[in-house]
């Protein structure tokens, strides 16, 4: 680039979820949006709260629904958002969105392609499992067309290490803004509201309610802790497609007294501040903003 040109950036993202990688992609491009010679828009493939935000801080952000359209209308209208932009760099985050940059690059003349992988994939079997195998291959296949790839710990760049070019590998931390992790309760004032009282251990863990965070092995823990603290207060924060297996298996396991689910909370400062201990049974993560979350907050993790 010359010393005086701006740099158009776009990433694309499927913005399905308000979770890990979006929370980390909206703090990034707003830390970006002070440098100067960056001309920065996002095509976003699913509504919500992710597209909202960065809309409400001024990026320019093109929805294409991936609800409303097919794989190549989607490819067609981001084919129309980029044709004639000089995209310097088109940075794109998942599985669908690696593949439709590579064949963005051809068709809009993109200079550089980047991606971030933000964790190494879900374990599955049966039918999904192929299903995610087929993924893997076509993945690989697009990602060797990519300049760099960016993994967001040194863990996921030595596995990445054994399936592309190393040297086009790089790890970059994921990071928190914390001027955005303040409580705005006290833990008096949480635990007032949750029934809990203020001499009672509450311990807890905030994520998705899906296998790979482990939820299981956290209801292993919690029975252990309350055969020997009967009056300890475990809380999950956070929701998913296995919430009902999860509260089921609490029911069965007798922590129905100990055990609490608190499903999405906007408010997860004020759930974290509450705690005397956060716990993180994930079977694998990245770097898992929530963890960093919690060490903002001088919680015991």
């Amino acid at each position: 680039m010359g010393r005086d040109q701006t740099i158009t950036v776009c990433h694309l993202i499927s913005g399905d979820l308000w979770a890990g990688p979006e929370v980390q992609i909206h703090a990034l491009l707003k830390s970006l949006q002070s440098v100067p010679d960056l001309n920065i828009s996002i095509i976003v493939l699913n509504e919500g709260k992710f597209a909202a935000l960065l809309a409400e801080a001024g990026f320019r952000v093109k929805v294409i629904d991936e609800n409303k359209n097919r794989f190549p209308g989607i490819v067609k209208q981001a084919t129309a958002e980029l044709t004639g932009r000089r995209i310097d760099i088109l940075h794109s985050h998942r599985y669908k969105e690696n593949f439709i940059a590579t064949l963005l690059k051809k068709r809009c003349d993109v200079r550089h392609l980047v991606q971030t992988v933000h964790g190494i994939g879900e374990p599955f079997t049966g039918l999904k499992k192929l299903k995610v195998k087929l993924y893997d291959v076509l993945n690989d296949r697009a990602t060797r067309q990519f300049d760099r790839v960016v993994a967001v710990s040194d863990d996921i760049r030595r596995e990445l290490g054994n399936r592309y070019d190393i040297s086009k590998v790089v790890t970059i931390h994921n990071a928190v803004d914390t001027s955005q992790v303040m409580p705005k309760r006290s833990s008096a004032e949480v635990r007032s509201e949750l029934g809990i009282r203020l001499d009672q251990p509450v311990i807890g863990s905030v994520g998705r309610m899906v296998p790979i965070k482990g939820i299981d092995q956290f209801l292993a823990v919690a029975k252990m802790i309350a055969g020997k603290r009967p009056d300890a207060v475990l809380l999950l924060a956070g929701d998913g497609p296995q919430q009902s297996e999860y509260e089921n298996m609490t029911r069965s396991m007798g922590l129905t007294n100990n055990v609490r689910f608190l499903g999405y909370r906007h408010d997860v400062a004020d759930v974290l501040n509450c705690l005397d201990l956060f716990v993180m049974t994930s079977y694998h993560e990245g770097i898992p903003l929530v963890l960093l979350e919690a060490m903002t907050l001088k919680r015991p993790v």
